[in-house]
């Protein structure tokens, strides 16, 4: 990735990106709501993150989140949460940011932090980033939520409102512009149907002017974050505003990845089929179907090029495992890796090396012995 280098001194990032499905929701988003008078300027601030605390081919990343990605050029993890924002009129706050670590862990090298952050008393609203993506080009793509003040965990999604904002990683956030209204309510009350798409999941870039996510539906519920998925939809971006198409055949979808230098979508519907389509839209093929095992989910997709990497998650005896498995689109191959006695929610392919990212509820780890001897990446 060629990304212009920021104008500020290093910093932290931290991240918040919502994975798919039920894992996307409430805990780690929630978490990122923080107080903000949304008219402050973004700033970088500083602070060092010990690197990775177990050395060896499966290191746990500190300061990282589960739902981290890699940078497009792989040397990086891209993450949103919180800096920590010190004397203001409120003493120390935490603020919503973006960041980026080494792909090996250590500290922050760069971050995005909105160091204006509710100074004034009392605060009058919060903000939360939701759905986030880092373009190849360095364009910040992101879904920032406002909400009404007093109790910002107890009232999102109620009484407040969601834009889709474009940004410059080599400028200050407060020059993003506003590109596309998404969720809004009116007086805490819903004012589309349930059938209506006004939220973004999993966004990712294909090129510099369009992207694709899953449309989904947020329902106006006091507290609950509750998104139901409807279908993917491409985003095309123009000078002043983006609009979105639903991609026909992909109603239902609960995870999906790029593949093929983003020509085509690999998704799933939830069940243990993989199917794929044209990113610019055409007939749903069937690449491969999962054997059946007992309480098997999938978990994630990930691709590079015409290569997948699946994560499920299997109930036996009553504990939890999580198996990976390599998926060839040239050969509709599919096979299992390995098997752990572990719970993963994310597993994503490094766009260069047979690296993984693999999260597991608040943690995350970097896998560099699990893919070299599959031979497919």
């Amino acid at each position: 990735m060629t990304m212009r280098a920021p104008r500020f001194p290093t910093a932290p990032l931290f991240r918040l990106a919502p994975r798919m499905p039920s894992a996307i929701l409430v805990g780690a988003l929630v978490a990122s709501l923080f107080g903000c008078d949304h008219a402050a300027p973004f700033a970088a601030s500083s602070r060092g993150a010990a690197g990775p605390r177990v050395a060896g081919p499966e290191a746990l990343i500190d300061g990282a989140r589960d739902s981290s990605v890699w940078t497009a050029d792989g040397r990086g993890i891209f993450f949103t949460g919180p800096c920590l924002i010190s004397q203001t009129v409120r003493g120390n706050v935490a603020s919503p940011a973006f960041s980026i670590i080494p792909a090996g862990g250590g500290s922050i090298s760069w971050q995005k932090c909105e160091t204006a952050i509710s100074r004034r008393l009392p605060r009058d609203s919060v903000a939360a980033f939701w759905a986030t993506s880092l373009s190849p080009g360095g364009q910040l793509l992101y879904l920032e939520s406002v909400s009404w003040a007093p109790t910002p965990v107890l009232v999102f999604p109620a009484f407040s409102h969601a834009d889709l904002w474009l940004g410059d990683s080599a400028g200050p956030l407060g020059g993003g512009r506003r590109i596309l209204a998404l969720y809004h309510d009116s007086a805490g009350a819903s004012v589309v149907s349930p059938q209506t798409i006004n939220w973004l999941i999993g966004v990712h870039w294909v090129d510099e002017q369009t992207f694709v996510a899953i449309g989904a539906n947020l329902p106006t519920r006091l507290g609950v974050i509750h998104p139901t998925l409807i279908q993917l939809v491409r985003g095309t971006i123009a000078s002043n505003a983006a609009s979105l198409t639903p991609i026909d055949g992909t109603t239902g979808v609960v995870h999906y990845a790029l593949a093929q230098q983003g020509a085509t979508i690999v998704f799933n519907r939830g069940g243990l089929a993989i199917e794929s389509i044209p990113t610019k839209g055409g007939a749903v093929m069937t690449v491969a179907t999962l054997p059946a095992a007992i309480g098997q989910t999938l978990a994630d997709i990930s691709c590079r090029g015409t290569s997948c990497l699946l994560l499920t998650r299997e109930e036996v005896d009553g504990q939890v495992q999580s198996t990976f498995w390599t998926l060839s689109l040239a050969s509709a191959t599919l096979a299992a890796v390995r098997t752990d006695a572990a719970a993963y929610i994310s597993a994503k392919l490094s766009p260069v090396s047979g690296a993984v990212l693999v999260g597991e509820a608040g943690s995350l780890f970097l896998f560099t012995d699990l893919l070299p001897q599959a031979g497919i990446f």
